[in-house]
């Protein structure tokens, strides 16, 4: 059976539908705080902690959102997503993704540069 890593910090609603849309596909979804998981080498053999997955990876990842917090959490948590992508699992709304949103200033001048008109910007 399919599974998918629900990344989120709040579980409600939302969550429930996503979860009740995956199971109707023959999916499984599990609810998992992005800010649980982590980078340790030691853990598997791919290099990653995700609650509730064991040694295991997801077989595709669905990011809610990334949760406010220091410099230092919001890069880890980017770091992950990072390398779930590098290792070939699904992420849907992926970290280069995120970060490009989030950047106002850098969606701007992405903007710009593939010649989408957009207000004048300085940051």
């Amino acid at each position: 059976m399919t599974r998918v890593a629900i990344m989120t910090d709040e579980i409600g609603w939302h969550t429930r539908q996503l979860q009740a849309a995956l199971r109707a596909r023959g999916a499984i979804g599990r609810c998992i705080d992005l800010a649980d998981c982590h980078i340790d080498t030691t853990a598997a053999w791919h290099g990653l902690a995700l609650p509730g997955f064991g040694r295991a990876l997801p077989d595709a990842v669905l990011v809610r959102g990334v949760a406010a917090g220091s410099f230092e959490q919001v890069t880890k948590r980017l770091g992950v997503l990072h390398a779930l992508r590098e290792l070939g699992v699904p992420v849907y709304n992926d970290a280069r993704a995120i970060e490009r949103s989030v950047d106002k200033s850098m969606t701007s001048q992405l903007l710009h540069a593939a010649g989408i008109p957009t207000p004048p910007t300085w940051a």
